[in-house]
């Protein structure tokens, strides 16, 4: 009975991250369709490197207080006070000492002052959100997750509105950078509202205990590091050798790419805090949930991946307009790897639950490491295909290590033949998507979606339990 109770939490926190995800992810897919339509390759290409520029170094702000919090609070919600000071209290000295060195950087690198002003905007924009998410780290600790819904809805509704303004008023791209900061400062208002009606926080004079702090959080924060590394490197050296139009056409691509993972990111933000506590309550518990996340997931992400890589052209053509129909290549080569990103997700918060961010540290950092040397290769030579080859190859590589990391443990679990099943009835999906004449290609993937569903359930891979916890879920 207790297990059942902990899944059927899984399945009501999943619920609530669902609206929240799907809510999210629409608005900040809708933003990223209107400033793409609006400012072109060129300029979107601007935008998207001052992103991956700022966004190498405000990643430390947070050091992965905000996992390592989601962490501890869930396992003795008692330490929550002191966790909620002194992460916030770390947070804001960051943030002074990053923001300065971004704008030394952005200095030294001989940025043109429009370019370097957006450049600092979203370094602010972004350090603000990342206290923020600390502070929220509270809601996922505490399994509030209908808080989450309500902050994060706030801030990507923000975000949309105020950039629409841009876009109605025919402004640059420090104004859009300048949205965002207005965003992440009404996000940061509301959920430390939110938060101090829930915790009080609780400060301390002893060094020590800060320095103890980021020593635990170091690994996640190095970890969270090597993520931004491994997601933004392609984007500043193809700035760097081919110039703006082609990131402009990479990022639509990649941006799209990271989106198709919105059921993962949904999954394992209300998986997380579950996860940690059955790793120190419940071994048989654990267990159950690692099988089903990795069952749930495989059948999302393999009819989302071949599916993608079929309708690319049409869906890049559909959502952006002609001028980024060269954006479908990179998007079908991203897409290939869709399985293995989804679980990758998947992977990396299992080990952060199970208290081995180490051992995932250092098979991602290995993986960021191949990416950033095929980079440098491809991108002179391919331009954005080589960019996102590389991804590719280096999401394949991570999944690889981690496998065979997790066969010397009880945490083993390759589906092979749920997997072969999947494949066929994706390619059952593709066929039939072949017969259909073409036309509106969202349609089109609604006729998929349907032909692939209906294979599911007609093939059994759904048990009672699944459908079981789809309805708790979905009630919830």
């Amino acid at each position: 009975m207790k297990e059942r109770t902990t899944v059927q939490k899984l399945a009501e926190n999943t619920g609530w991250l669902a609206l929240q995800g799907v809510g999210g992810r629409l608005l900040s897919f809708a933003l990223n369709v209107l400033i793409v339509r609006y400012l072109g390759a060129a300029g979107y290409g601007k935008l998207a490197f001052a992103m991956a520029f700022s966004g190498f170094f405000t990643i430390l702000g947070d050091f992965g207080l905000s996992t390592y919090a989601i962490r501890e609070v869930s396992a003795d919600k008692e330490t929550g006070p002191g966790c909620l000071g002194k992460g916030l209290l770390l947070n804001a000295v960051m943030s002074v000492l990053i923001l300065a060195a971004v704008t030394a950087a952005g200095m030294a690198a001989g940025l043109e002052q429009p370019l370097l002003y957006c450049v600092v905007l979203l370094a602010m924009s972004y350090l603000l959100h990342q206290t923020g998410g600390f502070a929220s780290a509270i809601f996922r600790a505490h399994e509030k997750m209908s808080l989450l819904f309500a902050t994060e809805t706030i801030y990507r509704a923000a975000q949309l509105l105020f950039c629409g303004a841009c876009v109605f008023f025919r402004l640059d791209i420090s104004a859009f950078a300048a949205a965002y900061l207005g965003a992440s400062v009404l996000y940061l208002a509301v959920v430390l509202w939110l938060a101090l009606r829930m915790i009080w926080p609780r400060l301390s004079y002893r060094l020590s205990e800060y320095l103890r702090m980021l020593r635990e959080s170091a690994p996640y924060g190095l970890s969270a590091a090597a993520l931004v590394v491994y997601y933004n490197a392609d984007i500043l050296m193809l700035s760097y050798f081919k110039g703006a139009g082609e990131v402009g056409i990479y990022s639509v691509a990649y941006n799209l790419y990271l989106a198709l993972g919105i059921v993962a990111s949904v999954y394992m933000g209300a998986a997380f805090p579950v996860l940690s506590r059955l790793f120190k309550n419940s071994p048989e518990g654990i267990k159950k949930a690692y099988t089903k996340s990795f069952k749930f997931l495989l059948i999302i992400s393999v009819p989302v991946s071949f599916g993608a890589v079929m309708l690319a052209p049409g869906i890049m053509t559909a959502l952006y307009g002609a001028s980024f129909a060269a954006s479908a290549a990179p998007f079908a080569v991203l897409s290939s790897v869709t399985v293995f990103f989804y679980l990758n997700a998947f992977l990396g918060h299992f080990f952060a639950a199970a208290g081995r961010v180490k051992d995932s540290f250092f098979m991602f950092c290995a993986a960021c490491l191949l990416n950033v040397v095929l980079n440098l290769f491809l991108i002179p030579a391919y331009g954005y295909i080589g960019a996102a080859a590389a991804t590719a190859v280096s999401e394949t590589v991570y999944f690889t290590l981690a496998v065979i990391y997790l066969r010397r443990t009880e945490y083993h679990f390759l589906p092979w033949g749920l997997l072969v099943r999947l494949l066929a009835f994706s390619s059952v999906m593709l066929a039939a998507l072949s017969l259909v004449p073409g036309g509106n290609v969202f349609l089109r993937v609604a006729a998929g979606a349907m032909v692939y569903l209906l294979l599911v359930l007609w093939g059994g891979i759904l048990d009672e339990d699944d459908v079981g916890l789809v309805r708790e879920a979905l009630r919830r």
